[in-house]
């Protein structure tokens, strides 16, 4: 599994480096900038546009960078707290952060706000002073709502849940927590304009010009940057539109309905069955049960948004691990309550074949779109045979 999610991440940053541009979406998330005023998503494109100005390090390259030690961060994170709780196979697989790898969405923001979160719940955790950690945990909640608004769906949810858990069901405490939520409010409210697109996308000429010379509509904005103008934002597919869908002979919800279970009973069994777990750990099993729907139901509201399922899979998955490996409070009596409801509800989570690690394998999440081939795509070995035909038909390389 590390191999195929080195080699995928490899071709995809490959790929980054020679095409992405402007006909980008993940290339335009980042570079969003305040070049035509304040707009939702804009923090980090102008903290990168700003750098450039400085060291002449075109953007799309410190893009690639910043993700990629992001990334390196969040493997880390889950590695160091990992060991003996969660095979190696589920972290790297499509279910964990093998998704952005095999679906290339790496480029994105995703990662960025699972990181903001990791760091919002130790500090939570672990400063005693609650005007101190508030005050740190509304900065990084704002940043990561000014870098992108769907952490009010996996981040802000999961940060008062720990809040409230650690006092004991203190309404109170999550007041201080307000700020964020203005933040939230003016992302909502500065959602762009045709204007603001021209100026961002007119901002990064240069960029563009070095990743396509000859594109004709250089001048254009494309993809997250047009998306900016209500009027373009308004005819993109909403995620309700997925409803209407049938593929491959498929109800297309169907097909959600499904990966979300499996990927659900995949994670708590193999989790579950790990090393340094006991068999039949019926506790902890209820705990992350708990922390999986929590996150599910709290990001439900992104997947009427927009038709990214894959995205919001990701950050699900990625979010409920996060919090279960930082660990809350478990004594809290709103938590003995839920993980005892749950509990007799565990033996109805099956399939009807047994889990094991090597099916991840075969086992794939698509980003959006979801077709049967796009699903073969979406594995980690249908993902390296879709590379080397494309290679064979398209580059003409001969073995």
């Amino acid at each position: 599994m590390i191999f195929f999610f080195s080699i995928s991440l490899i071709e995809q940053l490959s790929r980054a480096t020679q095409y992405w541009g402007r006909s980008s979406w993940c290339m335009t998330e980042w570079l969003i900038n305040y070049s035509g005023g304040f707009v939702r998503r804009g923090l980090p494109g102008e903290l990168i546009h700003r750098i450039t100005g400085l060291t002449g390090i075109h953007e799309n390259l410190i893009a690639m960078i910043v993700s990629l030690v992001v990334l390196a961060i969040l493997i880390t994170f889950f590695l160091r707290n990992s060991a003996g709780r969660i095979p190696m196979a589920i972290l790297f697989s499509s279910i964990m952060l093998g998704g952005p790898v095999f679906e290339e969405f790496i480029i994105r923001k995703d990662t960025l706000g699972i990181v903001i979160l990791i760091v919002c719940l130790y500090t939570e955790k672990l400063i005693p002073n609650i005007w101190i950690k508030s005050t740190i945990i509304n900065v990084l909640g704002i940043v990561a709502m000014l870098s992108h608004e769907a952490f009010l769906f996996y981040g802000v949810p999961a940060i008062l849940l720990f809040r409230y858990l650690r006092n004991n069901g203190s309404l109170a405490s999550l007041i201080s927590f307000i700020p964020i939520f203005i933040a939230c409010f003016i992302t909502i409210k500065n959602q762009g304009s045709h204007q603001i697109a021209f100026d961002i996308n007119n901002s990064l000429i240069n960029t563009w010009r070095l990743i396509d010379p000859n594109d004709p509509q250089i001048y254009l904005a494309d993809c997250e940057i047009a998306c900016l103008d209500p009027s373009v934002l308004n005819a993109h597919p909403h995620g309700y539109d997925v409803f209407r869908e049938v593929r491959s002979g498929v109800w297309v919800p169907i097909a959600w309905i499904l990966t979300i279970y499996i990927s659900f009973v995949y994670l708590l069994f193999l989790v579950m069955r790990s090393t340094i777990h006991k068999k039949n750990d019926f506790s902890s099993e209820a705990q992350l049960t708990v922390i999986l729907l929590f996150q599910l139901v709290a990001i439900s509201p992104m997947f009427i948004i927009a038709n990214d399922y894959g995205r919001w899979i990701f950050l699900w998955t990625c979010s409920s691990i996060s919090i279960y490996l930082v660990g809350i409070n478990w004594k809290s009596k709103v938590a003995i309550i839920a993980t005892s409801k749950m509990q007799p509800l565990l033996q109805y989570v099956r399939l009807p074949w047994v889990p094991r690690q090597w099916h991840l394998l075969i086992f794939g999440i698509v980003g959006c779109n979801w077709s049967f081939l796009n699903y073969i795509k979406s594995t980690p070995i249908g993902n390296q045979l879709y590379f080397f035909n494309h290679l064979l038909h398209y580059k003409n390389i001969n073995f």
